[in-house]
């Protein structure tokens, strides 16, 4: 039993939308509001809360810019506008969390990874086994003996358990160094543009020999040919990647993991919000 599940709501709700929007499955209930997002986010959480976790919270990422967004101003960019039938179901989405008596945190100037960060490693430090719920690669960095990243492939409700020995297994590197790999190779999904000319098969060939970005600045005079004068030329881009890429934790947060206990839903608010939003399927379940 995983004693403290940590779900990255942002992930969940886009991945939720577009799972069924693509297919032109918008769902509204009676009053035509948008459900879609927030009815596959509750049919997750359902599913998760049957392994009865003792603690739970979800992870927001806060409105306006962050510190990343300082370092580079192309951070994110090429993401693109949020469809307004999925910017009206954030507030939705709370309010299924208020009913089911999750808590949520998100805080100006960090993203909910950080916020996810500063918390697992909290919990991990005091011998709690942490499931962290994601697919976003960055996250993987967090895992640790206690931590581990549940990934869900898109055509099953079976989860990829992602832990250091399957990691390790993967890379052949500790999990904190998917920082220097992503700095190296860089990641399109957040726009981080690492080194020109370095995908990942030269990132893991260069951090099996270097271990970090920061011994190879101090070593690249030693890489020969095109791909050490790019190195050369970029190396700096590759350090500040690392660093956008870096997930922080310890940022300031009031939340402690006490608040992260789970008590239960409250059955009449919650059997208010699925009549509210048609989900009938989710109310007889209750």
């Amino acid at each position: 039993m995983e004693e403290l599940v940590l779900i990255d709501g942002n992930y969940w709700l886009f991945s939720s939308y577009y799972a069924t929007a693509a297919m032109g499955n918008l769902m509204v209930n009676k009053d035509g509001i948008p459900t879609n997002a927030v009815f596959g986010f509750a049919n997750r959480l359902e599913n998760v809360i049957k392994k009865n976790p003792k603690g739970i919270m979800v992870a927001f990422d806060a409105k306006g810019k962050t510190f990343r967004s300082d370092l580079l101003e192309e951070y994110k960019g090429t993401r693109k506008e949020t469809p307004e039938e999925l910017k009206c179901q954030f507030e939705i989405v709370r309010e299924f969390l208020d009913a089911h008596q999750i808590p949520y945190c998100e805080l100006e100037g960090y993203e909910g990874d950080d916020i996810i960060g500063t918390i697992s490693k909290k919990a991990s430090s005091q011998g709690m086994e942490v499931a962290v719920y994601t697919n976003d690669k960055d996250m993987m960095q967090l895992i640790d003996s206690n931590v581990k990243q549940y990934k869900k492939p898109q055509k099953t409700n079976d989860y990829e358990v992602i832990t250091v020995e399957s990691f390790k297994e993967k890379f052949n590197l500790e999990p904190d160094q998917m920082r220097d790999l992503l700095g190296l190779m860089g990641d399109s999904a957040d726009n981080i543009p690492g080194i020109p000319g370095v995908g990942e098969k030269t990132a893991l060939k260069l951090l099996h020999e270097y271990q970090t970005i920061e011994n190879l600045k101090d070593h690249c005079s030693e890489i020969k040919g095109k791909m050490g004068e790019k190195i050369r030329e970029n190396i700096e881009l590759g350090i500040q990647s690392k660093q956008i890429a870096t997930i922080l934790k310890d940022i300031p947060l009031d939340v402690t993991l006490d608040d992260c206990h789970y008590v239960g839903y409250d059955f009449d608010k919650l059997k208010d919000f699925y009549q509210k939003y048609d989900m009938n399927s989710l109310l007889k379940k209750i």
